[in-house]
């Protein structure tokens, strides 16, 4: 059948419009997605060029951060870069533990930090033509003579780890560990909390705090204050930052002279511990044996124990029917204790029936001001007018029922080889000196711990950093020196100036002593005339003196342990008295003195001394010689004879003067309380 006409017009119209149509989509289609590429080529430009920015802005970071001006000494340590240079590898020191550097016998030589030298390019075309053509030869020599200030590290653990003398070079006391990113622009170093506690308490840190609490969390932020600088902890996002900023280089206190004498002085090496700094910073003196002599504080358990031992109404009996010589006074003692605490019959009277007028008007005038009917206020008021004194009694096992004995396992200290003492704050009552019959300041002891005592204190002495005890330990060695700080609160000089120089008109001057002597002024006269923060490079100063002398005293050939001279000295307040007048005697001629011989048997022989005749004796007044010929000095029995020579004599007098003016200047730390209580990782940046 042939088609209609309506079905070939159809055909003609569809035939000639549907190419043309499909043409304008595929146009159209191109279009969008053309545009669609731009704007995706557009992001992904845009998309480069920030990641690219970040890259170059954190390459850059990355090149501050690592850079020898933010990590001077430690670059070569810290930054490692990999194949072709693509990536920066990190690392950072971790310090071993403390435990792990006690067992190393590590004694770091604790310094002020001063940073390192950055030295500039120094490139010949920056120089006039005229230099370059003149002056060829001494152009090179002039910027090797180029004299470069130090700076500080900008990572401020750089600058803490010189103060305790981790150098890049002793790799034996850190290990490196990966770190993956920045700090606020600063490789940062991680430290186990305790560690960084025992280490502050070492360096003489101080938390700033009236009470430092080691039962709650360490409080942050909080900012230590030490001899070398301050320590800031801030909370941080994933642990505690700290950041160490040191204090400003202050000049040497002591004299030019003196410095260059001792630094030029060569002696043998002198053999430390650490353990001994360690104990310091939590209340215990090192012994000559290793163990350690710990002093506790006061327990009113303990007290009580004391007090209620062997307290039945029949030991004291026995004790009264066995001992003819028991007074009242040390029946009511043993009764009931110290005067405060015994009973009174006039306010045990008051207290249960009061008191008429007609009873008040016939008490003495001196008991009708007293406040009788509040007899408890006027205990407690009375209390605090007592002049206690501390004794001590051992107490085995102390250091494991308190928090010390904690603080002694991040140091790796052992707690099986403590003597250790309780203490009780008593009044001073008839018959105490029959169970400790000595004392040093308001120290009561009886002969076993005094004899634990004369060790340890021989023991302390200058080791080229600060005094840095503990509060309570600090207390107890100022009450044992507190005779030497009354005589050096009132006297003009250690030794005269006078006896000095007629001493150095002689030929047969000892270097050593005379240096000493001119050292202990220097100290004396800053105490007396001035102030002074004396410097770390002072403090080791002070421990080469202390060394040259102890050499004079324990010399060679002596039979004598010129060391108990020492002792005698820090024992005996009259001695030490009687020592300050001869040697501020102005007749008195140092030479004299050295070829006098002092001995001891039981007792200590000054005859020799008392002997010598001030050469202007006929003025009188300051120039006469009071000494006794002997001293009773405790712990100086001995089967035999011993001899002192006069140079032994004089270099104990110095050395013992300058151990006190070195423990006069200690750094109290209390930093040890928060030992538990720290948080266990902490970044410093």
């Amino acid at each position: 059948m042939s088609p209609t006409v309506h079905e070939i017009e159809r055909r003609a119209v569809g035939g000639s419009l549907g190419p043309g149509t499909a043409s304008s989509d595929l146009d159209l289609i191109s279009g969008m997605s053309s545009l669609i590429s731009a704007v995706i080529a557009v992001i992904t430009l845009f998309t480069v060029y920030l990641a690219a920015y970040q890259v170059i802005s954190k390459n850059q970071q990355y090149r501050l951060g690592t850079s020898g001006r933010s990590l001077g000494p430690w670059k070569s340590k810290v930054v490692s870069p990999s194949l072709l240079r693509l990536q920066t590898s990190i690392t950072t020191p971790k310090l071993l533990s403390l435990e792990d550097l006690v067992n190393k016998n590590w004694y770091p030589d604790l310094t002020f930090p001063i940073g390192f030298q950055n030295k500039p390019q120094i490139s010949i075309w920056k120089r006039p033509l005229r230099i370059l053509r003149t002056k060829k030869q001494t152009l090179l020599p002039l910027a090797a003579n180029l004299k470069v200030p130090s700076v500080l590290a900008e990572a401020s653990w750089v600058n803490f780890l010189e103060s305790i003398d981790v150098l890049p070079e002793k790799e034996d006391c850190y290990n490196l560990q990966s770190e993956s990113d920045l700090i606020n622009g600063i490789v940062p170093m991680r430290w186990k909390g305790p560690d960084l506690v025992a280490i502050g308490a070492l360096l003489g840190f101080q938390s700033g705090k009236s009470e430092p609490s080691f039962r709650e969390p360490m409080p942050l932020p909080m900012q230590w204050s030490g001899p070398s600088g301050w320590l800031q902890f801030r909370q941080g996002t994933d642990s505690c930052i700290v950041e160490f900023r040191r204090r400003r280089n202050m000049p040497d206190q002591l004299s030019r002279q003196r410095h260059e004498f001792y630094e030029k002085l060569v002696l043998a090496p002198i053999k430390r511990d650490i353990k001994a700094r360690l104990w310091q910073s939590i209340n215990g003196l090192y012994l000559s044996n290793g163990h350690v002599l710990y002093l506790g504080g006061a327990d009113k358990r303990s007290e009580k124990r004391h007090r209620n031992q062997d307290g039945s109404i029949e030991a004291i009996m026995r004790e009264v029917q066995n001992n003819d010589d028991f007074t009242e006074e040390e029946l009511r003692a043993r009764l009931w204790g110290p005067t405060s605490r015994q009973p009174d019959p006039v306010r045990s009277a008051v207290k249960t029936k009061g008191l008429s007028r007609s009873d008040l008007d016939s008490l003495p005038e001196f008991l009708r001001d007293m406040n009788l009917n509040d007899s408890d206020d006027f205990a407690v008021e009375k209390s605090k007018k007592v002049n206690l004194i501390q004794t001590f009694k051992r107490c085995p096992g102390l250091l494991s029922v308190i928090v010390e004995g904690e603080w002694t396992t991040t140091r790796g200290l052992d707690i099986t080889q403590v003597e250790e003492f309780d203490r009780q704050y008593v009044e001073h009552e008839i018959g105490l000196n029959k169970s400790f019959p000595y004392h040093l300041g308001k120290l009561y002891v009886d002969k076993p711990l005094l004899e634990l005592l004369k060790d340890a204190l021989l023991l302390l002495r200058p080791d080229g950093y600060y005094f840095t005890p503990t509060p309570k330990l600090g207390s107890d060695i100022l009450h044992i020196y507190k005779h030497i700080a009354e005589q050096t609160d009132k006297m003009k000089s250690v030794v005269s100036k006078a006896q000095i120089n007629s001493w150095k008109s002689s030929s047969d001057i000892v270097t050593e002593l005379s240096e000493a002597m001119n050292l202990c002024n220097e100290f004396q006269n800053f105490k007396v005339n001035g102030r002074a923060i004396y410097t770390i490079r002072d403090m080791k100063i002070v421990s080469i003196a202390s060394a040259s002398l102890r050499k004079i005293i324990t010399k060679e050939g002596s039979r004598a342990d010129g060391f108990d001279l020492s002792w005698a000295l820090i024992s005996c307040p009259k001695l030490l008295s009687d020592f300050v007048h001869l040697f501020n005697c102005d007749g008195v001629n140092i030479k004299d003195v050295l070829a006098t011989t002092v001995t001891s048997h039981k007792i200590l022989n000054c005859k020799a001394l008392t002997d010598l005749k001030p050469s202007n004796n006929d003025s009188g007044g300051d120039n006469e010689i009071f000494l006794d010929e002997t001293y009773e000095i405790p712990l100086l029995e001995s089967e035999e004879e011993r001899n002192f020579t006069g140079d032994q004599v004089l270099a104990a007098y110095l050395d013992v003067m300058l151990t006190f003016f070195w423990i006069e200047k200690a750094w109290i730390t209390d930093v040890a309380m928060y030992d538990v209580t720290v948080p266990q990782s902490i970044t410093m940046c």
